[in-house]
């Protein structure tokens, strides 16, 4: 099962992140949905905004002086906020995080000295859920770890652990 995050940002600021969705792309296990403005916007695409930020595992924001004065962005952080997703925050320029991302850590992309150990960070921190996801998925065969049986083979161990220190016991 992959790990969905929910990207959010200006539209303002497009060719600002397309090279993080790129590199984003390069990680297996990771989808990630984000919303391309077009000229019309449909009531349903409010609502399809809304179901991939409830169907996702996280909410990344690239926080700008733009995002921030948008009222789309400024809505979807509300929506992932009161749905309890776990927020991300990347900033693209020097607009500290303010409203409902004030107080909130963030990864500093806007600072050229830190950009790549940031993007490092949170590459890292997606792996880690990837990996999370892949070892607690209680699924079977070869889609991912196989909980029942691994739990079946330590009863069988324990079992036999037992029987065995009970019979030299005895011996």
């Amino acid at each position: 099962m992959s790990f969905k995050v929910f990207i959010s940002y200006s539209s303002k600021d497009e060719m600002r992140i397309s090279p993080f969705l790129e590199t984003l792309k390069l990680i297996t296990g990771l989808n990630y949905y984000f919303f391309k403005e077009t000229k019309e916007i449909a009531q349903s695409t409010h609502a399809d905004i809304l179901t991939n930020i409830k169907d996702s595992d996280a909410f990344l924001i690239f926080h700008s002086v733009n995002s921030l004065k948008s009222s789309y962005t400024q809505n979807e952080i509300g929506a992932a906020i009161g749905l309890g997703k776990q927020v991300i925050v990347a900033k693209l320029d020097k607009t500290k995080p303010a409203g409902m991302l004030k107080g909130m850590n963030y990864l500093d992309f806007y600072n050229k000295e830190m950009f790549h150990a940031e993007i490092d960070k949170l590459i890292s921190w997606i792996r880690s859920k990837i990996a999370e996801r892949q070892v607690l998925q209680p699924t079977a065969g070869k889609e991912g770890f196989d909980w029942v049986n691994f739990l079946l083979l330590v009863g069988i161990i324990a079992g036999s652990v037992y029987l065995i220190s009970k019979a030299a016991k005895k011996g």
